[in-house]
């Protein structure tokens, strides 16, 4: 197991590897801070702490979409995961569907965004939104925005783009999905805990947002304790 979960993949997109310092600097503060690298569990916390921070992050949103049962998400980005040469689509046209996409144009894929809202890339900043956008289009990236898919068949995937009346549509020939569809908060280890000891969720266990609010979230929080 690595320290920095989620946030290590912050670096992947294109042009964001700079953001590895950030991790790196964050992982050297913990130094003289004893790391056990182990799964926590409700019965190993509770009796043995007089209180216990959770920062275990978000898991993605998947959508209960009939025949998706294997799909990739922002891990694709890593290398050892990294596609070449593929048909992809991506379903959810977020911040992070965006990211995913840009990046696998890169690598020489051929990629498709699917997103239910009326337009991507809402919850992006507004330059870095306007760059993003503009490699789509240079790349040649087929964006479908009011867009729900209804089902997949292995390479086949259906859907309904609702503009001004409803039109079914089908893609084929789809070597991986990918999906993007948001993040919930994992409350999963709280919840097991209850009561039995205080609880302290921070950053995504608490409330999905960026890596800045996160910290900043851990921070109040160890001060206020």
């Amino acid at each position: 197991k690595s320290l920095g979960g989620q946030f290590n993949m912050a670096p992947l997109p294109s042009n964001k590897e700079s953001l590895q310092k950030q991790i790196d600097y964050l992982i050297a503060e913990l130094e003289n801070i004893t790391v056990i690298k182990k799964e926590a569990s409700a019965d190993k916390l509770k009796g043995k702490y007089d209180g216990v921070i959770i920062a275990t992050g978000s898991k993605p949103v998947i959508p209960g979409i009939p025949g998706l049962k294997d799909y990739r998400w922002a891990e694709i980005l890593y290398d050892f995961n990294m596609p070449e040469n593929k048909n992809i689509v991506i379903i959810g046209g977020g911040l992070i569907g965006v990211e995913i996409a840009n990046t696998l144009t890169d690598h020489n894929n051929k990629v498709t965004i699917i997103e239910m809202l009326d337009d991507i890339a809402r919850d992006m900043e507004m330059v870095t939104r306007k760059l993003n956008l503009m490699k789509l289009k240079k790349n040649g990236v087929p964006v479908y925005t009011k867009t729900k898919v209804t089902k997949v068949d292995g390479p086949t995937l259906y859907m309904i783009r609702s503009n001004g009346q409803d039109q079914e549509l089908v893609l084929e020939g789809i070597d991986l999905y990918v999906v993007a569809a948001g993040m919930t908060p994992d409350k999963s280890l709280a919840e097991k805990i209850g009561n039995d000891i205080p609880v302290y969720l921070v950053g995504d266990a608490d409330k999905v947002g960026d890596a800045v609010s996160a910290i900043q979230s851990a921070y109040f929080t160890c001060k206020e304790l």
